[in-house]
């Protein structure tokens, strides 16, 4: 069974006929999610996109509460 955020995804996807990539960050202490956006995040990002190979349509879903502006 996918989790509610997957299924979310998956529905943009086949709406969109795109791929999503999530890029999510949290400030709060409880989160999982504890982190804001860094240089650090690149090769993750280099690393997702090459797995994922070629798509015509590509979507980013990105919430952050901010981090080092040179990121984006």
């Amino acid at each position: 069974m996918q989790s509610q955020p997957t299924v979310l995804l998956r529905q943009i996807e086949d709406l969109r006929g795109s791929r999503v990539v999530a890029y999510l960050t949290s400030d709060q202490p409880n989160s999982p999610f504890v982190a804001k956006m860094a240089l650090d995040v690149i090769p993750f990002f280099y690393e997702h996109l090459r797995r994922l190979g070629h798509s015509d349509r590509l979507d980013l879903f990105l919430f952050s509460q901010g981090g080092d502006t040179i990121v984006p």
